[in-house]
């Protein structure tokens, strides 16, 4: 499990580091908050190769309050639990019906949808997507981050990766200006393609 850094800043001026769920360090002079608490955590963070994240919350001003309780008063996407996974039963988009009541459940379906939300742990998120019967030639897996430009390090770019599953990476997507820039991953090919859809001759490409 990877470390999770905050630094919370309370309204009454007591600087408090976790790691994770646990007060690792805590200081109220200024003296202590810059040499003990906010020095340190910049270079625990920096040692550890994670981010601090650093909030201020409305704690008791006398002090009376114990890790649990200030723990409760971080924002939530500020926590180790900030990620949140969800996975649906889905079904073909035109099978889908209304009611007064909202969408019409049914037992026809045939893929599960999974959400894994890590936005607010590492501004990632992840959309897969397989057949229910865990068929793995049926499975997509695209994860969404701010990635850096392949031309240019130093740019970010809106980036996605596509996965086969989740240990094979097929390619990745860069937003470069007004174009998008598909480079494969190690051993993968782009084979370029003509086949008929819908009735018309389509250039494609398969990629593997």
């Amino acid at each position: 499990m990877k470390a999770k850094l905050i630094l919370v800043h309370t309204t009454s001026g007591c600087h408090v580091l976790f790691v994770n769920k646990e007060v690792v360090m805590e200081a109220v002079s200024t003296q202590e908050i810059d040499r003990l608490v906010d020095n340190a955590a910049r270079k625990l963070s920096a040692a550890l190769g994670v981010p601090l994240v650093e909030c201020t919350v409305d704690a008791d001003p006398d002090g009376n309050w114990v890790a649990a309780d200030l723990y409760a008063l971080i924002p939530t996407e500020h926590k180790l639990d900030g990620g949140t996974k969800s996975e649906f039963a889905v079904r073909h988009w035109d099978t889908y019906f209304w009611d007064a009541n909202g969408p019409i459940p049914s037992d026809d379906n045939s893929h599960k949808l999974l959400l894994d939300d890590r936005r607010a742990d590492s501004g990632m998120a992840r959309l897969a997507i397989s057949a229910l019967d865990e068929n793995k030639q049926d499975l997509l897996d695209v994860m969404l981050e701010v990635g850096s430009n392949p031309l240019n390090k130093a740019e970010h770019s809106s980036t996605v990766h596509v996965h086969l599953h989740e240990d094979a990476q097929l390619v990745s997507l860069y937003r470069i200006g007004d174009r998008v820039m598909a480079v494969p991953n190690t051993g993968v090919r782009f084979r370029p393609s003509t086949v008929r859809i819908e009735g018309r001759q389509q250039d494609i490409l398969w990629i593997g």
